[in-house]
């Protein structure tokens, strides 16, 4: 691997082996900040340190909260949340935005939530209409940030999603804490749970049948220090890795095996890959374990639409596996994908095609013919951190050296990417 201005040459690798600690899971480091600073603060240990957690520390600054950090242990202070100077700068994080959207519309403060031009165009509205209902005074841009909160008293609702986003779910959840009454959430399919379990390590009352949720505003979180799993969708790309590139066999230490999040190895399963989880029987807020992944002969699978809330950042990663497995493989259920950084059903077929991979999409799926011999070839980052890391995996297994755009983006994510995939290939080169 040789970086050039704006681009990252990466060669074909042999194998991959070895063992590989996971970074801290970004969904969770998200929440763990945001509701230690509405319990008064807290200790975070394992913290997220890429680009978009750092956005969430910033914003919360801003707030008047403080943050102090030791490396990836952070100590968020004890103290009230007050009125920014300056809007709220979200970067391209998403989950900063709508996070603090619901954190805010309940507290006595005015702010205004901002990004980078990718974010601006990302749509907020399914956001703002669930908190309105809860008396939130949220104002749009055409349903697009920036987003104009003025903090007032909100009350309980009755919500039912129209599609799972956990997101979306966890933005009525901080809400909630703030509102009078008690909210009843109900999602189509159930999805990630983070918050939901580390309001419940908190002690804060929260009752969950099924994919229904009941919240009873006004209470108490009692905060407890907090230790921040591995991140499944980080280490998803070397697993794809290991399934794809013969011989290889890796072990993935201490990942978060959130039911919610561990679609794409059920899915790799299915594939054919050798996939084994072990759970360890240490664990706090998140199921935790050892994932090893070792190369086999791959079919062919279908995904339905019931499976992707489970795998929902991970599409691109299949994709890149599909390609490699005897037949066609059908992915339903991606309507999603269309407003994520960038048009990521659009992206995956680009940079397949410039793979050489027969592709076929639809506004909702993918249809992907394998196996392919991937070529080697330039691909464009289309400004879409997980489309520059799919890319680079599938870089490893292609014909020749293939140029990756942008590379920096990785560090939305994953900021040690591209260390950990030169180690695990360093000594490997065929």
């Amino acid at each position: 691997m040789r970086a050039t201005q704006n681009a990252v040459i990466i060669s074909p690798a042999k194998k991959l082996t070895g063992t590989l600690p996971a970074p801290p899971d970004k969904s969770c480091s998200h929440r763990a900040l945001i509701l230690c600073a509405l319990a008064g603060g807290g200790e975070i240990y394992n913290l997220s340190n890429c680009l978009a957690v750092r956005k969430t520390i910033a914003c919360l600054r801003q707030l008047g909260i403080g943050v102090k950090e030791s490396g990836r242990n952070i100590t968020v202070s004890a103290g009230e949340f007050s009125e920014p100077a300056l809007p709220l700068d979200c970067g391209g994080s998403a989950t900063t935005m709508r996070l603090l959207m619901g954190a805010l519309a309940g507290l006595p403060v005015n702010a205004t939530l901002t990004g980078d031009a990718g974010l601006l165009e990302r749509p907020m509205e399914h956001i703002v209409k669930a908190l309105r209902k809860m008396g939130a005074d949220i104002k749009t841009h055409d349903g697009n940030p920036p987003i104009a909160i003025r903090g007032r008293k909100l009350h309980a609702t009755v919500c039912t999603l129209e599609k799972p986003s956990a997101q979306l779910k966890s933005a009525i959840i901080l809400a909630a804490l703030r509102a009078e009454g008690e909210t009843r959430l109900a999602e189509p399919v159930k999805s990630r749970d983070h918050t939901e379990r580390m309001l419940e390590f908190f002690s804060y009352p929260i009752k969950r049948r099924g994919s229904s949720i009941t919240i009873t505003g006004g209470q108490r979180l009692h905060s407890k220090p907090l230790h921040i799993p591995g991140d499944i969708s980080s280490a998803s790309f070397f697993a794809a890795a290991a399934a794809i590139i013969p011989g290889s066999s890796l072990v993935l230490k201490n990942i978060g095996l959130n039911p919610g999040r561990t679609g794409f190895m059920r899915a790799l399963k299915k594939t054919g890959a050798d996939v084994r989880i072990c759970p360890s029987s240490t664990e706090q807020f998140e199921p935790i374990g050892d994932i090893t992944v070792r190369h086999s002969p791959l079919k062919a699978i279908r995904v339905d639409k019931d499976e992707i809330p489970g795998m929902i950042d991970e599409i691109p990663l299949l994709a890149v596996v599909a390609a490699q497995a005897q037949g066609m493989t059908v992915i339903n259920g991606l309507g999603e994908l269309r407003g994520k950084e960038s048009d990521r059903i659009a992206s995956i077929c680009a940079m397949l095609s410039a793979l050489g991979v027969r592709c076929e999409a639809a506004a909702n799926s993918i249809k992907i013919h394998g196996p392919s011999k991937f070529r080697a070839c330039k691909i464009s980052s289309y400004g879409d951190h997980r489309i520059v890391m799919a890319a680079s995996i599938a870089a490893l297994a292609a014909e020749g050296p293939c140029e990756i755009c942008d590379p920096e983006l990785a560090e939305v994510s994953y900021p040690d990417f591209y260390r950990d995939l030169n180690n695990l290939t360093n000594a490997q080169k065929p």
